[in-house]
């Protein structure tokens, strides 16, 4: 039928074998660069196409695709959507501020939405249809509190859920086994070497790169016991006694704060190894002023020869401010500030990384930075009440500078952990 309509998105062999799967609930255990989005669009897609059923006039019937974030699932479900469905004749319209698809003739809309604040920006709809991305990252009530009781409201309805493992102390994890229990739900495992156009090679590099663990668990797609400790790699040994010379760059992050706003400068060797030179953060106890951070900027630019810095998304005015500063005063890593999306990749994404980089002895602290190696083997996970571990960090840590850090390393080294393009 998609072929027929102009759209060609072919499913290999394991995609089809869930797409087929008459199970009211799919529940799916992917490693990155299985073809999961292409199997959730295909099968939102379809759902709509095929819908025989009466639409309720008083609370339409939907599609709903979620991921934790709308900024994550515009960038990795609607654009795709717009661009596969906004010439075909069977699309009435695509509504681009309600991130909705309206076909012609009796069908649910499709629909794009993110999950997050607890999953209240998908209550009141009707979902006939439920398509989760990157369940992992999920707040645990969504499904519960929210998904499931509009999804009962509608006889035959399907979901198709899909996460990547974050260890054994996760509701995904949970969720998994539950999978097992219910009569009606079904559990897939697919692991990146199912997608037969995914690059050998890629994958060889990643074994080569990553931690056993992180390896197994991004690309086998398996539930691995991990401790709180994120950084579980690091040793003293990372602590080093020189600055290196020749380097092929210097880069800096910055992380905001009003009162524990921080800085690193990152050097960086032709053998891309990361070389953390320096580093600022606000001991006082008092707020600083973004002049402040401005100027201390300015002084550690001029001090190493800062060609970029890597700034967090949550202040874009912070951001203008930094760019404009370096206009005035002639400071081109301050003008070209990066913008750093820090859902992509996430900070447990950034983490592993970090981890990645200090099982590879790639990541070193020199004599300016040993201060904050305490910062670094002390990062870890939040607990939930029932002593749990949780995907993400606990809170009053002093991480100002482990973020600042992660901000640079992250952007230069996520294509190890984020999603791997295939064919």
């Amino acid at each position: 039928m998609l072929q027929q309509l102009g759209i060609n998105l072919d499913l290999h062999n394991k995609q089809l074998r869930i797409f087929m799967s008459p199970a009211h609930v799919k529940v799916l255990c992917a490693g990155r660069g299985f073809g999961k989005s292409v199997l959730m669009l295909i099968s939102g897609i379809l759902f709509c196409l095929t819908w025989s059923k009466p639409i309720n006039p008083k609370s339409p019937q939907i599609a709903l695709i979620a991921m934790p974030t709308l900024k994550m699932a515009r960038q990795i479900h609607w654009l795709p959507l717009l661009s596969l469905l906004e010439k075909l004749p069977i699309v009435k319209r695509c509504d681009k501020s309600d991130f909705r698809i309206v076909w012609q003739g009796e069908r649910p809309d499709l629909v794009v939405r993110g999950a997050d604040r607890q999953g209240d920006r998908l209550r009141g709809l009707n979902p006939a249809w439920v398509g989760l991305d990157e369940y992992q990252d999920f707040s645990p009530e969504v499904w519960d509190k929210v998904i499931q009781p509009a999804l009962v409201r509608n006889v035959g309805y399907r979901a198709l859920v899909i996460g990547t493992p974050k260890g054994k102390n996760t509701h995904f994890y949970e969720f998994a086994k539950r999978a097992h229990l219910e009569k009606t739900w079904a559990y897939f495992h697919a692991t990146s070497l199912d997608n037969p156009f995914i690059s050998r090679k890629a994958l060889q590099d990643a074994e080569r790169q990553l931690p056993a663990k992180v390896y197994r668990q991004e690309h086998l797609a398996s539930f691995e016991d991990f401790d709180g400790q994120l950084f579980p790699h690091i040793t003293s040994r990372t602590k080093i006694d020189i600055v290196p010379s020749g380097l092929k760059a210097v880069l800096a992050g910055a992380d905001w704060g009003d009162i524990n706003p921080a800085i690193v400068v990152i050097g960086i060797s032709h053998d891309n190894h990361y070389y953390l030179l320096d580093q600022w953060h606000n001991t006082t106890g008092q707020p600083v002023t973004a002049d402040e951070v401005e100027d201390k900027a300015a002084e550690l630019e001029r001090a190493y020869g800062i060609k970029r810095w890597f700034l967090p998304d949550d202040r874009p005015a912070s951001i203008r401010a930094f760019r404009q500063y370096g206009t005035r005063h002639g400071l081109e890593g301050m003008t070209k500030s990066v913008q750093v999306v820090r859902s992509q990749p996430g900070v447990i994404e950034r983490a592993l990384i970090g981890n990645s980089l200090f099982y590879q002895e790639r990541l070193w602290f020199c004599p300016n930075t040993h201060c904050l190696y305490n910062d670094f083997a002390g990062y870890h996970r939040a607990k939930n009440s029932n002593g749990q571990m949780l995907s993400e960090p606990a809170k009053g840590q002093a991480d100002h500078s482990v973020d600042a850090t992660l901000y640079v390393i992250g952007q230069l080294e996520g294509r190890y952990i984020t999603k791997m393009n295939t064919a």
